[in-house]
C-alpha cells in the first residue's frame, strides 16, 4: 500500500473509457444548498438517480451536453444536485 493510503484513504478502480451506464443507478452526493437559494446542508446529502441516454438528456436540457458528461436524474423531477454541490456556491 502507498505510504499515504490507509483504511480510509485508498485508490479506486475506474471503468474502461467507453463503458456505458445507461439505466444504471447512480448516487449524487453533496453539501450544497437544501433547495434553490436556500441554506447549505450541515450533513452530506445523497439522492439516487438513473443514468440517461445522451439523446434523452439533450432533449431534456436547453444547454449543450458534451459526450464526456454523464447525464443522470429522475424524470419526474424534484431529486437532483443543487447550488454548492459542484464545489462552489
Amino acid at each position: 500500500m502507498h505510504e499515504n493510503y490507509n483504511r480510509k484513504i485508498r485508490h479506486i478502480c475506474l471503468p474502461p473509457p467507453n463503458e456505458q451506464f445507461i439505466n444504471q443507478v447512480g448516487i449524487v452526493t453533496g453539501w450544497g444548498t437544501i433547495y434553490y437559494g436556500g441554506p447549505e446542508s450541515s450533513k452530506l446529502m445523497e439522492v439516487t438517480v438513473l443514468v440517461w441516454k445522451q439523446e434523452d438528456c439533450q432533449a431534456a436540457y436547453t444547454q449543450p451536453i458534451e459526450e464526456t458528461n454523464l447525464c443522470a436524474g429522475v424524470r419526474s423531477g424534484g431529486k437532483d444536485s443543487c447550488e454548492g454541490d459542484s464545489g462552489d456556491v
